[in-house]
């Protein structure tokens, strides 16, 4: 069974009206404000009783859920498959009626949230900058092949303890040079 909205005028989840998420009325103090916000005289809710997303602004609903990943260090949002009434949300927008009786009613986001935002958004963003440093860093050192570490070891800030015997822009290579040459190919492929 689908529950429709008992707001006067609206036509929410009716066979001729749009399919829309309804909620429940609240209970104790909330309640007496939605029943001032609805503005229907004597009226008892029930258990069956609804009112629909259409008497609520966009701030008071919640779309996506999130929970933060304290082992990945990040924070991670889902989409909600219906959306989600704010537990302090009290209907405002009710079509049909006269402007004056719609209000409209704007949220801050309370401190201790919007810190915990805050630190989230600049601890992914120093992340994603230390991932692509590393990137950055790997790219630059990698080599497959000896003459791939000979290009690598241009560029590459060497202590003067290693020397590069070069001729005619052929490296030298001896027995040793030929050892080293080998185990260069199996060793890994970055330069630390």
């Amino acid at each position: 069974m689908v529950n429709k909205c008992s707001v006067p005028n609206c036509r929410g989840n009716y066979k001729n009206g749009p399919k829309v998420t309804v909620f429940r009325f609240p209970k104790g103090e909330l309640l007496r404000k939605w029943l001032v916000a609805i503005r229907r005289n004597d009226f008892k809710p029930t258990s069956n009783s609804r009112v629909c997303e259409l008497h609520f602004t966009k701030d008071d609903l919640e779309y996506v859920t999130e929970a933060y990943d304290e082992r990945r260090g990040c924070l991670i949002s889902v989409q909600l498959p219906a959306p989600r009434l704010r537990k302090t949300a009290v209907p405002s927008q009710l079509d049909g009626c006269p402007s004056y009786l719609s209000t409209t009613v704007t949220y801050r986001e309370d401190p201790n949230s919007r810190k915990e935002r805050l630190d989230n958004e600049q601890v992914a963003a120093a992340i994603a900058e230390s991932l692509k440093t590393c990137t950055d860093y790997e790219k630059k050192h990698s080599f497959s092949s000896f003459n791939e570490l000979l290009n690598v070891l241009k560029t590459a800030d060497i202590s003067d303890f290693w020397k590069m015997v070069t001729e005619n822009q052929k490296y030298q290579r001896k027995e040793a040079d030929t050892k080293l040459s080998r185990a260069v190919d199996n060793a890994p492929h970055f330069l630390n």
